[in-house]
């Protein structure tokens, strides 16, 4: 029945050959030679909806999950009506109110929160695990969106998830659980001019909101005043989170893109020490010569910023720390990265020029394991899954969490994005018991943002 759903979806036999090429842990040991690869109907046919790839067996191989991933990239970033196709996908702003009624997208669209915690001042730049945020070499500040595809937003709205009231019950009741298709898709985007771009990056044109400096709780800061002003800019998409729950994996798979190149890869042979620098060369997000131990500084104390060109005193010296989001053992990629290296080539050498997609690459994708089809929240709530992490179980994409990459606490998706209890930023909150839906985010601040009104 599984392999009858890929064949209606344009997939033959073969591509189904070419999805399970290197073994999970436990499983018979492959070739070595065995390629991980775009498979070719995707070219000559069409991209095929991810909604209906996620119903396959998730237990044959790493590259399943990554060729998984990246069907779920590239439909997502399929040119309609003007626009990539997630960027017609619900926002969070929709969600709460129920209004989203198609895909028409605008001339220039607001980027909004990447989190949801108003009374941070700089949560719309903000990054994960720090008050820090992200400054490109231009000395602009990147900014995040967030959409869900249109099945996980009927879902919310089915189950009354866009609502404080509804999320509460919701956890507070055994089985709460995402749909098989569900898809998150978080977007990073960089303020792009005449002398400064991305190379292989979509590129479109949004409102971004104006930083200010001003007082908030007794300090001085940079960051997205209360009632922001917003101005029309350039922005290139540097990275792309794309979040999908796939068949026996409850917990989703997480995966991240961006145009290859955007931070120098740190060896892991330990021939950079902290005073060596990185690279010799410079790249969006890192000036040559800059040394490991001036990367990923977030340079709070110290930033400056002009209100009038909106340019940052210092840029951010962005470098990754662990490539494919892997630990190499003996210096060597293990069989996860090499799945990951052998479909990133496979796309570069396919994928046809003109596709938004060719420019990217995918830094690397993590799940778990404790599937249970019977059951499958079993040994998944209240857990952050450090014990159980399979594929890229470092994570982290260079300019989306710059600062967490040497963290242990928070070197992966999983440390933050997790099934414990949900402790909201403000106290009067009340906490959301541990539960599947504490993975989203994206429900956790539909769930501070609606919280007053509801009770």
């Amino acid at each position: 029945m599984t392999a009858l759903r890929f064949v209606q979806a344009g997939i033959s036999s073969n591509a189904l050959a070419a999805v399970c090429c290197l073994a999970l842990p436990g499983a018979p040991a492959l070739a070595q030679d065995a390629s991980c690869a775009i498979p070719p109907e995707w070219i000559s046919q069409g991209i095929p909806d991810p909604t209906q790839l996620a119903e396959g067996d998730f237990t044959q191989s790493f590259c399943q999950f990554h060729t998984w991933a990246w069907n779920a990239f590239l439909w997502s970033m399929e040119e309609v009506d003007g626009a990539l196709r997630f960027e017609g996908f619900p926002t969070q702003d929709q969600t709460i109110a129920g209004s989203f009624s198609g895909g028409d997208v605008p001339a220039a669209p607001v980027l909004k929160l990447r989190v949801g915690k108003e009374d941070h001042a700089i949560d719309s730049i903000a990054q994960a695990g720090t008050d820090g945020f992200l400054v490109a070499q231009n000395r602009r500040a990147v900014y995040f969106s967030q959409h869900v595809n249109p099945q996980m937003y009927r879902n919310i709205l089915d189950k009354d998830w866009n609502t404080a009231a509804g999320l509460a019950a919701a956890t507070s009741a055994e089985g709460a659980l995402f749909e098989i298709g569900d898809i998150e898709y978080k977007a990073a985007w960089a303020v792009v001019d005449d002398g400064f771009a991305v190379p292989g990056a979509y590129v479109r044109t949004a409102q971004v909101p104006l930083l200010a400096t001003y007082e908030d709780g007794g300090r001085q800061v940079i960051g997205v005043p209360r009632e922001p002003q917003y101005a029309e800019a350039r922005v290139a998409l540097v990275a792309l989170h794309v979040v999908g729950w796939v068949n026996g994996h409850a917990e989703a798979i997480w995966a991240s893109f961006s145009p290859p190149g955007l931070a120098p890869v740190v060896p892991q042979d330990g021939s950079v020490g902290p005073n060596d620098p990185v690279a010799p060369d410079s790249t969006p997000f890192y000036a040559g010569g800059t040394t490991l131990a001036d990367c990923n500084q977030a340079q709070i104390p110290v930033q400056t910023l002009d209100p009038g060109t909106q340019l940052l005193g210092l840029a951010t010296q962005a470098c990754q720390i662990y490539a494919e989001g892997t630990l190499q053992t003996d210096g060597q990629p293990d069989q996860n990265a090499l799945a990951i290296r052998q479909i990133n080539a496979s796309a570069a050498a396919t994928l046809p020029d003109g596709m938004p997609g060719k420019g990217y690459e995918e830094i690397g994708a993590v799940w778990s394991t404790k599937d249970n089809s019977a059951n499958p929240a079993e040994g998944k709530v209240n857990t952050t899954f450090q014990d159980a992490l399979v594929g890229s179980t470092v994570l982290s994409n260079p300019v989306v969490e710059t600062f967490t990459q040497t963290s242990v606490s928070q070197n992966n998706c999983f440390s933050c994005h997790n099934t414990i209890q949900y402790q909201p930023s403000d106290p009067e909150i009340t906490p959301l018991d541990p539960s599947m839906l504490n993975l989203s985010h994206f429900l956790m601040q539909i769930y501070e943002k609606t919280f007053t009104a509801a009770q």
